[in-house]
């Protein structure tokens, strides 16, 4: 597959997902937007993990699943604090 496809795959499926939302389609909306965390971070892409991930969280909040959310957005926060504190 073309490297530059690949590339913007995460960010189509996250945007497919959030359409899938809209139209009520919540199932294939939550597959979407794993699979799109899952792809972003094979790649390494943190931006579109995070966009992912926050779309994902908000979606999880309105299945009264708030918790879950939040533990995946807390990962990806401490990983980039851990990223950017230098080592002393």
């Amino acid at each position: 597959m073309n490297p530059a496809i690949i590339i913007g795959r995460p960010e189509a499926l996250k945007t497919r997902g959030e359409l899938r939302l809209l139209k009520g389609e919540v199932g294939p909306a939550e597959e979407d937007l794993r699979s799109s965390i899952s792809l972003a971070c094979i790649i390494g892409s943190k931006v579109s993990e995070l966009r992912a991930t926050m779309s994902l969280a908000r979606l999880l909040a309105s299945k009264n699943r708030p918790a879950e959310g939040r533990a995946m957005l807390a990962e990806i926060y401490s990983c980039s604090l851990r990223a950017s504190t230098p080592s002393i």
